[in-house]
């Protein structure tokens, strides 16, 4: 099957483009912590938890790294909750939207964490799940001249828009709205800078996918 992604858009800032899509809403942040790099991020001012709770109505962070969540306790933030997803029907909250950003291809069970996440969602609830690209232009250069893989050691598998929005389907959800996008940092090298200035041509060698998913009420006709 041939996925066509001419028409999908690039958006810089993947913090700044959930930030708008989550303003004045409800928000469950599942991996609200966002471990390891918990202290790094909010000492660089990176950390989405923050950003999420400057523009949302509600925010509600879930997460199971308990040293974390006492970290970020002790610079204010209370809204972090230990909690194993596999137990979300019994979160006493219903958000808006859920964000589940960078956590899919850490799993090796895909299809028993996304029914965990449908058993909390309406029709109406948008799910937000970022994950890195399987195509980013940096990861080839690195395999191609330096013949290594660049991956996280927890990473149990990488995603295209194509394979992202076939498992989605698989799993009765669908995407409603598509960007490639970069994380934001603090600092950025000349080389990254110029990957980015390529990629305003060619979005699809972005280093981040954002999908906004939501369940598909239509039945299938596979």
């Amino acid at each position: 099957m041939n996925y066509n992604y001419k028409h999908l858009p690039l958006n810089k800032n993947r913090d700044e483009l959930i930030r708008s899509i989550c303003k004045n809403k409800k928000i469950l942040h599942i991996g609200a912590t966002d471990a390891p790099y918990t202290q790094e991020k909010f000492e660089n001012g990176l950390l989405l938890h923050k950003t999420l709770m400057e523009c949302s109505e509600k925010v509600m962070g879930i997460d199971i790294d308990s040293s974390s969540i006492d970290f970020l306790k002790s610079k204010g933030i209370n809204n972090i909750n230990l909690f194993d997803m596999n137990k979300l029907g019994e979160l006493p909250f219903s958000p808006d939207i859920i964000i589940f950003g960078e956590i899919i291809e850490h799993l090796q069970n895909f299809q028993t964490a996304l029914d965990n996440i449908k058993s909390i969602m309406t029709p109406e609830t948008e799910l937000l799940i970022s994950t890195p690209n399987r195509f980013y232009l940096l990861s080839f250069f690195i395999a191609i001249l330096q013949q290594r893989e660049p991956i996280h050691s927890d990473h149990k598998v990488v995603f295209s828009y194509g394979s992202l929005r076939q498992l989605l389907e698989a799993n009765g959800l669908k995407i409603t709205h598509f960007h490639f996008t970069f994380l934001p940092r603090e600092k950025e090298s000349l080389f990254k800078k110029t990957i980015r200035l390529f990629c305003k041509f060619r979005p699809c060698a972005a280093e981040t996918l954002l999908a906004t998913v939501k369940i598909n009420t239509k039945p299938s006709t596979h």
